[in-house]
C-alpha cells in the first residue's frame, strides 16, 4: 500500500488531501519551529504507523486573518476568518472599524538596532510566525470591545489614544507575569476569539516594521511624508489621522512610523548587543518601550530602529500622541492529523 493523510485545520475547517508525490495544498505547513511542505518521495511510498506518528501537528497559516467586531462589547465571542489574499476591493472603511485584520508574519532573521544609537545592531531570529495588526487599533474597534471610552478628538478611523499600557493588558510584569486583565481590550479579544491576543514584543514590532529592510527608515534612508504623518507634515486642526492613507511597507502594514507612538511588551534596558532568539527583554525594569513615533516627532524618531519608554502606568502628554497595535501569536498545533488513510499501491 501506498500512503496517504487527511488533515483538518480547527481553525478554518477545511480539509487538504494528500498522497503520492503530492505537497498538501499550496501552503506552507509548520511543524514545530520548522516550515516543511510535507512531499512523499517517489510512488511507492510504505510507512508504519510508528513513521506517522512523527508527524504529529501541523499549521497552514493563511496570509490575513479577520476578526469580526460587529456584534460590540456584548458579544460572548466574534467570527474569526482568515483570507489568502487582500480583497480585491482592497482594505475598506469597514476593515477599520466593523472588523480588525492582521498580517501573517513568517519567521525569521534580521539586524535589530542601530550602531548610531544605544541600541546597537545585533541579528535577532524569531523562530514562530504571528499576525499582526495592518493597522493601529481604531477607535471604533475600541468602542466595539470595550463598550468605548471619551476621548476629545474623535475619529472612527482614528487610532484610539491616551490608554497606558496597563490599560490596554493589565496591570501585570510581564515577561516573568504573561497574565492578561480579562477586562482589558487585550484581554476581551483574546477571550472572544480563543486567539492569543497581545503587544508585540519589540523584536517583533521592528521586525515587522522592517519588512526585510536594513534602512534607516522601512522604505530607505530619507524621511517621506507619503509614507508617515510626522513634524514636517503636521496639521493641528487634525494632529491624529484616520489609519491607512499613508503608503504602506512592504508587508503591507500602514502607519508602523508616525501618527501615534506604539507600546510593546519588553521593559526597556541596554543589553548586550549579542545575537537573540525570541527575545523578550528584561526580566524587570521601571520603563516600557514605545516605538514608531507621532505626529509631531522629528524624523529621527520615526525610524525603525528608535525607543522611548515610558512606565506602563503612565498615559502620554499629549495623550493623543500614542495609540497601540496588536498581534495574535500562534500556537503550534492548529492542524492536526485526523485520519491516516492507507490506501492501494496503484490509487
Amino acid at each position: 500500500v501506498a500512503f496517504g493523510l487527511i488533515v483538518s485545520n480547527v481553525v478554518t475547517h477545511q480539509s487538504y488531501y494528500a498522497k503520492k508525490g503530492t505537497v498538501i495544498g499550496d501552503i506552507p505547513l509548520y511543524l514545530g519551529k520548522h516550515c516543511i511542505q510535507w512531499n512523499f518521495p517517489n510512488d511507492n511510498v510504505y510507512m508504519s504507523l510508528a513513521d506517522v506518528r512523527f508527524v504529529i501537528q501541523y499549521d497552514v497559516l493563511f496570509p490575513y486573518c479577520v476578526i469580526d467586531l460587529s456584534d460590540g462589547s456584548s458579544a460572548s465571542s466574534y467570527p474569526v476568518s482568515y483570507l489568502k489574499s487582500k480583497p480585491s476591493g482592497g482594505w475598506t472603511d469597514e476593515y477599520k472599524m466593523n472588523k480588525l485584520v492582521l498580517r501573517l508574519i513568517k519567521p525569521g532573521t534580521f539586524m535589530m538596532g542601530d550602531d548610531d544609537s544605544p541600541y546597537k545592531s545585533h541579528q535577532v531570529t524569531l523562530t514562530k510566525p504571528y499576525y499582526i495588526g495592518i493597522f493601529e487599533v481604531t477607535q471604533k474597534q475600541y468602542d466595539l470591545v470595550t463598550g468605548g471610552r471619551y476621548i476629545e478628538n474623535r475619529g472612527d478611523m482614528k487610532p484610539m489614544y491616551g490608554l497606558s499600557w496597563n490599560t490596554i493588558r493589565g496591570n501585570y510584569n510581564w515577561p516573568s507575569d504573561k497574565r492578561i486583565s480579562s477586562t482589558s481590550f487585550v484581554g476581551r479579544l483574546y477571550n472572544r476569539t480563543g486567539l492569543e491576543f497581545d503587544l508585540p514584543t519589540d523584536a517583533q514590532w521592528e521586525y515587522a516594521c522592517r519588512a526585510g529592510s536594513a534602512t534607516k527608515y522601512y522604505y530607505g534612508n530619507t524621511a517621506l511624508g507619503s509614507y508617515m504623518w510626522y513634524k514636517e507634515n503636521y496639521d493641528s486642526s487634525e494632529r491624529i489621522h484616520i489609519v491607512g492613507l499613508k503608503r504602506p511597507n512592504l508587508w503591507g502594514l500602514y502607519d508602523m512610523l508616525g501618527n501615534v507612538a506604539e507600546p510593546c511588551l519588553d521593559w526597556d534596558g541596554l543589553g548586550e548587543a549579542l545575537s537573540e532568539v525570541d527575545p523578550e527583554g528584561p526580566s524587570t525594569g521601571e520603563f516600557r518601550i514605545w516605538r514608531g513615533g507621532d505626529y509631531y516627532s522629528a524624523d529621527w524618531i520615526c525610524t525603525s530602529s528608535y525607543k522611548v519608554s515610558k512606565k506602563q502606568s503612565s498615559i502620554w502628554s499629549p495623550s493623543d500622541m500614542s495609540g497601540f497595535r496588536v498581534v495574535a501569536n500562534i500556537p503550534q498545533g492548529d492542524m492536526v492529523v485526523t485520519e491516516i488513510d492507507m490506501l492501494k499501491k496503484d490509487e
